[in-house]
């Protein structure tokens, strides 16, 4: 959802969104199992858990007003992100939608982490709401950081297949030979030349590929 956002792609929503989760931060979760190395007992279960059960609904809602937030007090996120419709003044939640629930999807799933803190004294040090802006604060900081992880996770499922060939969509031209990288990692040639669209300061450009062994 966070990397979708930026780029104004679809947030889909499975089913009505009410399917509960207990949420906690990364750096609780390396505490908790710290606590656990350090003093759980041998062959005991601890649970890991902090109690902040919040539907996925919600949880993507409020990755949306952060988003909208953060380009409220940041102007100039607006020229590095213009498909965001906060960009324009609009709120990221018009990009959430509700698909087709998955057969079998776990209503609820839910945590009692009791032990855990009675016994090893492991509690929440960073809430919901203040760990989701410091993680879409992050992403924002870091945008060819995620690029490029997104890059190598490549695969064909996300190629969208075409009678000309490939066509990959490339986040702006200085990023191309990133993407002729990963195509090539999978024998994918570029071809032709990067075209592009220049919006603003913004860059947007389509890459054609062909699968060279269907030659």
């Amino acid at each position: 959802m966070i990397i979708h956002a930026p780029d104004g792609k679809p947030l889909p929503v499975y089913g009505d969104g009410c399917h509960a989760r207990d949420w906690l931060h990364v750096s609780d979760h390396c505490e908790a199992l710290m606590k656990v190395i350090e003093g759980g007992l041998t062959g005991e279960t601890y649970n890991v858990g902090r109690g902040n059960e919040r539907s996925n609904r919600n949880v993507v809602g409020l990755i949306c007003d952060t988003f909208d937030r953060a380009f409220a007090s940041a102007p100039h996120l607006a020229a590095r992100f213009p498909s965001c419709p906060a960009a324009s003044g609009s709120s990221c939640r018009t990009l959430i939608g509700f698909v087709t629930d998955r057969p079998g999807h776990d209503q609820r799933y839910a945590i009692d982490a009791t032990r855990l803190a009675n016994e090893l004294g492991s509690r929440r040090s960073v809430g919901f709401e203040s760990g989701i802006g410091q993680t879409v604060h992050w992403y924002l900081d870091h945008e060819q950081w995620w690029r490029e992880r997104r890059l190598q996770g490549l695969d064909r499922q996300e190629l969208r297949l075409s009678d000309e060939g490939l066509a990959i969509p490339a986040h702006a031209c200085s990023r191309r030979c990133q993407w002729a990288r990963a195509l090539a990692r999978r024998g994918l040639n570029c071809m032709p030349e990067c075209l592009c669209e220049v919006r603003g300061k913004g860059c947007h450009a389509v890459v054609v590929a062909r699968d060279e062994t269907s030659n």
